[in-house]
């Protein structure tokens, strides 16, 4: 199965929490962030990917606590880390239920991430250059 078919598989498979938080994250709902929903970042998918800040959020299951999940999520964010991208993982449980401190965590995240992305250049004035 290829990444995209897989992400497209995953999509339809959501669990409780990763419905709520989509639900929450689409259509720029959250500080106008642009989300997307299984976005491959091969070899993995990312749960809720945000392009313009290189951000992932992960909503983990209970595959996530046992001693392999925790491995390979070490290994995952690692690899995430080293492309640059900033992982912030929640439980379903705190999706669920503690959703306010989740969306209060993502926020503070975001704003911390546009104030390390440097403004662009201002343009120079007409009639600079020859």
């Amino acid at each position: 199965m290829s990444p995209i078919e897989f992400a497209r598989y995953l999509r339809r498979c959501q669990q409780p929490g990763e419905e709520l938080m989509w639900h929450l994250l689409r259509n720029r709902r959250l500080v106008r962030a642009k989300f997307r929903r299984q976005h491959p970042v091969p070899p993995y998918n990312c749960d809720f990917f945000c392009f313009e800040l290189s951000l992932d959020i992960e909503c983990d299951g209970k595959d996530h606590f046992t001693e392999e999940g925790k491995r390979k999520d070490a290994k995952r964010t690692k690899f995430l880390n080293d492309l640059g991208i900033t992982v912030i993982r929640f439980t379903n449980f705190q999706v669920e239920n503690e959703t306010q401190e989740v969306l209060n965590k993502i926020i503070e995240t975001i704003e911390r991430l546009r104030c390390k992305k440097p403004s662009p250049p201002a343009p120079l004035p007409q009639g600079e250059g020859s």
